[in-house]
């Protein structure tokens, strides 16, 4: 607490505080606040208190100026799958994904999701398209979210394990021009829209070009849409949050600055697809050429089963 005296000197105020909860620099950023408060309201007495001001003009500027200076450089016309087709063309036999017993290299996934995006270009999936996708964890659900992308379009994961009248309102909602899902699942996602089974062996697709698809020819650049993730609802109906490439790509330079990711690094796919916290977790380990780990859903319910997973694959980044 505060005490002020006065007497022949002048005035004088003493602050009392528990050394368990403060520390001095704390009590002296107090005082300045208050003689900054005090001084305000000497030079304008008719001001109400509730707006006088209590900053110094330093610490008024470092909060106005310098916190917010977070301009960097960043690879501003790229596209999220373009730094991932590098990473496939520099080091095709490099592993990229580990799920369970599966692995898939570089080289490998990118044609996978390319024969998948050159059939969803068929299909008539342009740029700024929604494509919802609906699967269990599994190589096949990072196949489809990059033949989406390839394809131009954005992808709407939809999680399995949502209820179905939520899955039900976002596939309503995001108007989706197809779907990408699981026989297992097809019957609860009840489509009436193009749909495309990646865990039915499809030999139209298999025969199609492995190349990727050239996104100067569909005029795909990174002012476009990249995916609609749903908030929780909380606050009433979910809403489709609509995220640009150039979005993603600045979330990885900055992360980058501090975190330096390379092809050494092992990050896990922890999350929900349909959590926006698995956007930095999905692209910081494939747009750097690094190994994801695909953690089952019910390895993620099982702490001791997640620990033995994180030792077994040498995981360098957890979240």
């Amino acid at each position: 607490y505060l005490s002020i005296e006065n007497d022949e000197r002048g005035t004088f105020a003493v602050w009392q505080y528990s050394t368990d909860l403060f520390d001095a620099s704390t009590i002296c950023r107090l005082g300045v606040h208050y003689v900054a408060l005090l001084s305000a309201a000497l030079a304008s007495p008719e001001t109400d208190v509730r707006m006088l001001p209590v900053l110094s003009d330093t610490e008024q500027a470092q909060l106005l100026y310098g916190f917010n200076a977070t301009q960097s450089d960043f690879p501003q016309d790229a596209l999220i799958h373009q730094l991932f087709e590098a990473q496939a063309q520099r080091n095709p036999t490099a592993t990229a994904l580990v799920f369970e017993q599966q692995t898939l290299s570089y080289g490998e996934l990118n044609r996978r999701a390319n024969r998948l995006a050159h059939h969803l270009i068929a299909l008539g999936v342009r740029p700024d398209d929604r494509v919802a996708l609906c699967v269990e964890r599994s190589p096949e659900m990072v196949v489809g979210l990059l033949a989406i992308l390839k394809a131009g379009g954005a992808y709407v994961p939809l999680d399995p394990d949502y209820p179905a009248e939520r899955r039900a309102y976002m596939l309503a909602d995001a108007a989706p021009v197809a779907l990408l899902t699981q026989r297992s699942l097809i019957d609860e996602s009840g489509p009436t829209l193009p749909t495309v089974l990646l865990d039915v062996q499809n030999p139209a697709i298999e025969e199609l070009a492995d190349s990727n698809p050239d996104a100067g020819a569909m005029a795909l650049t990174a002012r476009h849409l990249a995916y609609v993730i749903y908030t929780s609802g909380s606050t009433g109906q979910p809403k489709g949050v609509m995220v640009e490439h150039r979005n993603v790509t600045r979330l990885l330079a900055a992360t980058q600055v501090d975190f330096q990711f390379d092809d050494n690094d092992v990050l896990t796919l922890f999350h929900s697809f349909a959590f926006d916290f698995s956007v930095w977790e999905l692209w910081a380990a494939l747009s750097y050429g690094g190994r994801l780990v695909i953690v089952s859903t019910a390895c993620a319910r099982s702490p001791l089963d997640f620990y033995a997973l994180l030792c077994r694959e040498q995981v360098t980044v957890l979240n």
